[in-house]
């Protein structure tokens, strides 16, 4: 075989080569083909997750993903559901946390649970004043991700009971005081929500962040006057 006879199969070669890549990746683009900022977190959204309206307890396994910080996502409303309650001191009451997307695009959400996330408080000012506690303490958690319809939503509903509760730390042991029936009063209910406040232009958030509250009004009345 000539010099020009080996260069010439060498050149055809390469150009094959090259024209199978092209291929493999135009193929590629066929399958994934370009989408919107919020399609990759679309595409790994299992269709259970993928509702108008949907119960967060009910798809917490389904949704799952590995949790981490996150901010509101821009069109997502933090709303209680009603926030305006009364409840007879001494007894419990449902406090529901609705998240909706008010866009007229589908809206992909991460949603963190776990340490204090949708724990509910009553507060007089900034004071809370129906929990304290001396102790600190570790917990588990997790996240699930699901996407909203437009104008769909999602709910958690937790439990709030109208009691004092005390927990002191002695001997290197937490105990927790018996409960106080809460005084009968008007107060500000509280229900800290899994987003965090986030510096302004930044997209992501830190576990240093606030947490963001949904807030309503909360009567508790005497059982004499229920």
């Amino acid at each position: 075989m000539t010099h020009d006879e080996t260069y010439f199969i060498y050149k055809r070669m390469r150009l094959s080569i090259v024209y199978f890549s092209f291929v493999l990746v135009a193929c590629a683009g066929a399958r994934n083909p370009a989408q919107p900022a919020n399609s990759p977190t679309m595409a790994t959204v299992d269709a259970a997750c993928h509702v108008a309206q949907l119960d967060f307890d009910q798809v917490q396994k389904a949704c799952a993903i590995h949790g981490h910080p996150t901010r509101v996502p821009d069109g997502l409303r933090l709303a209680l559901v009603p926030d305006k309650l009364t409840v007879v001191s001494g007894q419990a009451i449902d406090v529901t946390l609705r998240m909706t997307n008010e866009t007229d695009h589908k809206l992909s959400v991460d949603i963190p649970y776990g340490c204090q996330i949708f724990e509910v408080g009553a507060y007089q000012g900034e004071e809370r004043v129906d929990f304290f506690t001396e102790c600190g303490g570790i917990c588990g958690g997790g996240a699930i991700r699901i996407v909203l319809d437009p104008k769909g939503y999602t709910e958690k509903t937790v439990q709030f009971s109208a009691q004092r509760r005390v927990i002191e730390s002695k001997d290197g042991k937490c105990i927790e005081i018996a409960p106080t029936d809460l005084p009968a009063g008007q107060y500000l209910l509280k229900m800290q929500t899994p987003f965090r406040e986030t510096v302004a232009g930044t997209e992501k958030a830190t576990y240093q962040d606030t947490f963001i509250h949904a807030a309503g009004s909360l009567k508790v009345v005497d059982s004499s006057n229920k």
